[in-house]
């Protein structure tokens, strides 16, 4: 006999409670907005040490930065609060996606793959931003604008990751009902 968390599809057995995927949904969410933090915390380290100048003049004072913190530790606290939103909206859409993995343990390691995903695509294209603005490949550009270029192509990157990380987790998905259904 099977229970409420039991579905039979051909001769396997698929476990999983929607409690246990709305119970893992809160705690993923946050996962990715401690990734998100995290990866501001440290990408700001790369960018201060491109242009002090970027936080100083400009980073500090947006977010309102006591003088006494506008160093290397203000530059990370700046960067947990400019980017821990990310992984509030990503992390959601990125769940979406993991959502159709069954059972819930492969949802998890599946959110955390796309999540890295996430997280390497944002370091690798902040790397281009900085490469862009150090080759000149946009005219001369200060070093000032060089960290710039490192956060918007974070951004974009985080974006881009996200899409990907989505695409990859339908093909994982498409290829799960498909090995069920033999």
């Amino acid at each position: 006999m099977l229970d409420d968390r039991t579905t039979t599809t051909s001769a396997k057995t698929v476990h999983g409670s929607i409690g246990e995927y709305l119970l893992a949904a809160p705690l993923l969410v946050a996962v990715a907005c401690t990734a998100a933090a995290l990866f501001g915390a440290l990408h700001n380290q790369a960018s201060f040490t491109v242009a002090p100048s970027y936080f100083h003049e400009f980073k500090f004072l947006q977010f309102g930065t006591p003088e006494a913190l506008r160093t290397r530790l203000g530059a990370s606290i700046v960067g947990v609060l400019a980017s821990w939103w990310m992984g509030l909206i990503l992390g959601p859409l990125i769940l979406a996606f993991a959502i159709i993995s069954r059972p819930p343990r492969a949802m998890v390691r599946r959110f955390l793959l796309a999540t890295a995903v996430v997280f390497t695509a944002a370091t690798v294209s902040s790397a281009a931003g900085l490469a862009v603005a150090r080759l000149g490949l946009l005219g001369r550009q200060t070093d000032f604008a060089a960290a710039g270029f490192m956060h918007n192509g974070a951004y974009l990157g985080a974006v881009l990751g996200a899409i990907f990380a989505a695409g990859l987790l339908t093909g994982l998905g498409i290829a799960d009902r498909r090995a069920l259904s033999r």
